[in-house]
């Protein structure tokens, strides 16, 4: 039985009743357990408002300008978050990008850059900078460029490149055209340049999805909208040799679409959402692999997906034909979760999700934190999106046979009382110079060790007076044995696995997995697994992971590489 089951789960966040979101197209980005929300489109009005949004206590909070302040509150006797300087101008279908600098005397600064947009009756084609450096005081200061900027732009694309220093910025529309010029802003010397570069570009296109992979040093290009048609083509720039490729992938591609988001995390690109064709909202989600070159194929672990759900979602943009009802049972991908056995891509390796997915939308927000990516906002035709939701890309799921083997034992409960008891016991081990009682029958209902024990070819040994249990204390034997009599582990150190936070009751827990290894008891195994999980920790896994080992523990050698795994995604 193995426990190496790799899964991604949704989790819809509380809704916060003094802020109703209903925005598209615009911009989030993290810092600190904090998501700041940029302008965006609000229905038919477009606004540059400042929403932030606390991980930590899960609320959203407004972001005041102290223009707009009443004296009493700028006197000190306010709450919440203030804003100085002159903000941008309303738009939407703006960037906005994080970059960490220092100032002249060296001190950390934490800067939004603002790029373009649409601005109601044209794109835009100017830079803003914001200082979210101080937690309660948020800043627009005054900018000065050099270098030919690239221009109006609108449904473009930006990521910062850190060993680079520059944002580079897939150019998109700028309101007439569809355009794939590449430019790039050094934070540093603020000063733009065009990018150069060899092979074969993305064709030029508006409302595609970008991402940088820092381990490999590239920047991935995904789909978009080119006037005639939806794209779904993967382009790669290495940005060592600025050298563009579309590379051979395996696996089943997504369906062709545009505003959708594309989201990196380790070595791997979530695409989520998007307008699809044929009239299509998509809420699929789909993983492209970079080590392996190839789509991971994305398969729902429930069928939690309810269409009736969805009975808002009529069109995917506001001059699109509407929906039937046969239209909104329609899955952007649903012809890549059918197995077909004469299938190459039957083989395609698989990622089981979890959780009940959000609905379908278009021009949502994707925002990456350690492992989880928050989706924000989004519409779906006229409906717009005022949820939250954020998906585990590396989600601990208990494989489901697991959970089937703890629930009550073979063993009736009713045997309880027999525990430990002289009454019709004929067994009898000697731990650590004490007499267990126990019964034959009993623990060979139990246990294939224990029935093997009894037989013929062991029978010597099993009649004898007194079995002895060398190499094992009293107490954790016992656990044992009450564990077979009760159906449970009667033991508060197990039940209550928040309790493991001392050294001695860890070499207890990992003392009764030993033994409950070696006498094929699956429950009691599991429930020691379990229950080890709250001592994963910086100190205790190496130590914890050779102990799985030694044991043949899948599910706790599982949860000690999760650990691992996610330990240097840092919140």
């Amino acid at each position: 039985m193995s426990y190496e089951t790799e899964a991604i789960k949704w989790e819809e966040l509380p809704a916060d009743p003094n802020i109703t979101l209903a925005v598209k197209n615009h911009a989030v980005l993290h810092h600190k357990g904090r998501l700041f929300l940029l302008g965006g489109s609000f229905g038919r009005t477009h606004r540059m408002d400042v929403l932030i949004y606390s991980i930590e206590e899960k609320s959203w909070s407004r972001v005041k300008h102290n223009d707009d302040m009443r004296p009493s509150q700028v006197l000190g006797r306010r709450r919440g978050v203030i804003m100085t300087g002159t903000p941008p101008s309303s738009r939407n279908g703006h960037t906005a990008t994080l970059v960490h600098t220092r100032d002249e005397h060296g001190e950390e600064r934490a800067l939004i850059y603002i790029i373009g947009g649409w601005m109601g009756h044209h794109a835009s084609s100017d830079l803003h900078i914001l200082d979210i450096t101080n937690p309660n005081t948020l800043k627009w200061i005054p900018t000065q460029v050099d270098g030919i900027s690239p221009g109006a732009c609108n449904m473009h694309s930006a990521d910062f490149i850190p060993h680079l220093r520059e944002i580079f910025v897939f150019r998109g529309g700028d309101g007439s055209a569809y355009l794939n010029d590449l430019h790039a802003l050094n934070v540093d010397t603020m000063k733009w340049r065009q990018i150069s570069t060899s092979g074969k570009a993305p064709e030029p296109r508006a409302d595609h999805a970008s991402a940088y992979l820092s381990l490999t040093k590239e920047l991935f290009i995904f789909g978009g909208w080119n006037g005639r048609e939806r794209l779904n083509d993967l382009h790669m720039l290495n940005l060592e040799t600025f050298v563009w490729s579309q590379p051979k992938t395996g696996g089943v591609s997504p369906q062709p679409r545009a505003g959708m988001t594309l989201t990196a995390v380790r070595d791997k690109l979530f695409v989520f959402g998007g307008n699809g064709t044929q009239s299509t909202v998509c809420n699929d989600v789909h993983l492209f692999d970079r080590s392996k070159m190839m789509f991971i194929q994305v398969v729902r672990a429930t069928s939690s997906m309810n269409c009736d759900a969805y009975k808002n979602c009529e069109t995917f943009s506001d001059s699109c034909p509407s929906m039937d009802s046969s239209q909104c049972s329609m899955d952007c991908n649903s012809f890549s979760n059918m197995d077909n056995p004469n299938c190459i891509d039957s083989f395609v390796p698989r990622v089981m999700l979890h959780g009940t997915s959000p609905g379908r939308r278009a021009g949502h927000s994707a925002t990456t934190v350690g492992r989880f990516i928050y989706i924000i906002g989004g519409s779906c035709g006229a409906d717009y999106r005022s949820d939250c939701f954020v998906l585990d890309t590396d989600s601990l799921i208990l494989p489901q046979e697991a959970m089937e083997k703890v629930g009550p034992n073979l063993i009736s409960s009713q045997l309880s009382h027999l525990c430990n008891s002289e009454t019709f016991s004929d067994v009898v081990f000697l731990v650590q110079g004490r007499r267990i009682y126990a019964h034959k029958l009993v623990l060979s209902l139990a246990s294939e060790f224990f029935r093997a024990m009894f037989t013929n070819e062991f029978k010597e040994k099993a009649d004898s007076a007194e079995i002895e249990i060398p190499h094992c204390s009293y107490d954790s034997f016992m656990i044992v044995i009450q564990s077979i009599y009760s159906g449970t582990a009667n033991m508060d150190l197990i039940i209550h696995p928040s309790r493991i936070n001392r050294e001695e009751d860890i070499e207890q827990l990992l003392e009764i997995l030993y033994l409950a290894d070696q006498l094929l008891l699956d429950q009691l195994k599991i429930i020691c697994q379990q229950s080890l999980k709250e001592s994963i920790n910086e100190e205790t896994v190496n130590y914890l992971l050779k102990a799985s080992q030694n044991a043949n523990a899948k599910l706790l050698e599982s949860m000690c590489r999760h650990y691992v795994r996610n330990s240097m995604l840092i919140l």
